[in-house]
C-alpha cells in the first residue's frame, strides 16, 4: 500500500489570539484566566497564556475555529450559558419629528377605512388587454416569463388589478363593493422606468349596507368624489383643488369623469 498526500492541500493548524478584554466584553462577565485556559485545553487546543489573554492553535480537525469570536463562543459554551449574566442593548434612541405638511400613506389608509372601504393588495402585474383598455397609451414593460398569460406586463394603474377584485367579488354575489389599493404604478420601458406611488378606489353597488332601514340607492359618481374630497381635505388645503370635466377611454355619453387639478 502507498500513501501520496499533497502537503498543500491538508488542513492546517490555525493560530488566534484570544484577548482577555475582548472576551470580558462578549461575555459581560469575567472569567479566571485558569478556567479559561483550562477550558481551552479541554477542547484539544495548544494554549499560552500572554499578557493580553491567551494565544491558540486549533489542530487541523478544528476547521470550525478560525478567528477570535469563534473562540469566544467556544468558551460561552463550555462555562454554560446558563452562567452568563443577561444584559439588555442599550442604545440612544431618538424621536424624529414628524413633517405636519406631509400625510404618511398610513394616515391615507385610515381615511379609506374610515370612510367604509376596504383595501386591497392585488399583483403588480396586469393582463395586458385589460391595460389596454384602460390606458391605451400606457408604455411599461413586458415580463419575459410570467407567471400565467392574464399577468404579463406591469401595471400603469392601479385599477386593472381593482377592476379584478371587483369581478371576484361579484361573480360570488357580493354586489356591495368598495375597495382601495396604495402602491406603485410602472411608467417607460425597463431603461427608463419610473415607479411612480397612487392611491386608487373603486365603488360598486348599493350606497348602504344591506339592513332593515337601509335605502337601496345605488352609488354614483358622487359619492367616488365625496370619498376622494374627504382625503384632498386632510392636508388642510382642500380648497386648492379643483375637479374640472375629463375624458376616459371608458366613459360613455352618460358617464361623468373629472381630474383634479
Amino acid at each position: 500500500m502507498v500513501e501520496a498526500q499533497s502537503a498543500e492541500h491538508m488542513p492546517a493548524e490555525r493560530s488566534m489570539l484570544l484577548r482577555s478584554a475582548r472576551l470580558e466584553k462578549a461575555l459581560s462577565k469575567t472569567l479566571d484566566s485558569d478556567d479559561v485556559t483550562d477550558i481551552l485545553q479541554r477542547l484539544g487546543l495548544d494554549v499560552s497564556v500572554q499578557d493580553a489573554g491567551w494565544a491558540v492553535t486549533a489542530p487541523s480537525w478544528r476547521f470550525d475555529l478560525a478567528i477570535e469570536e469563534d473562540l469566544i463562543e467556544e468558551v460561552a459554551r463550555i462555562h454554560g450559558y446558563n452562567n452568563l449574566p443577561v444584559r439588555r442593548p442599550a442604545a440612544r434612541l431618538a424621536l424624529r419629528s414628524a413633517d405636519e405638511a406631509t400625510l404618511t400613506q398610513a394616515r391615507l389608509r385610515r381615511q379609506m377605512v374610515a370612510r367604509g372601504f376596504q383595501e386591497a393588495i392585488t399583483y403588480s402585474f396586469v393582463a395586458p388587454e385589460l391595460q389596454a383598455a384602460l390606458l391605451p397609451d400606457a408604455v411599461t414593460p413586458v415580463l419575459a416569463n410570467p407567471i400565467s398569460a392574464d399577468l404579463s406586463v406591469m401595471r400603469a394603474s392601479l385599477f386593472p388589478g381593482l377592476i379584478r377584485a371587483m369581478e371576484h367579488n361579484l361573480n360570488r354575489q357580493q354586489t356591495r363593493v368598495r375597495l382601495f389599493e396604495t402602491g406603485l404604478v410602472f411608467n417607460g420601458e425597463l431603461d427608463a422606468l419610473s415607479q411612480v406611488p397612487m392611491l386608487g378606489a373603486l365603488v360598486c353597488g348599493p350606497r348602504e349596507a344591506e339592513g332593515w332601514s337601509g335605502a337601496k340607492d345605488r352609488v354614483d359618481f358622487y359619492d367616488l368624489k365625496g370619498d376622494l374630497e374627504s382625503v384632498i381635505a386632510l392636508g388642510g388645503e382642500g380648497d386648492s383643488w379643483r375637479f374640472e370635466p375629463a375624458e376616459h377611454p371608458l366613459a360613455s355619453s352618460w358617464a361623468k369623469c373629472a381630474a383634479i387639478a
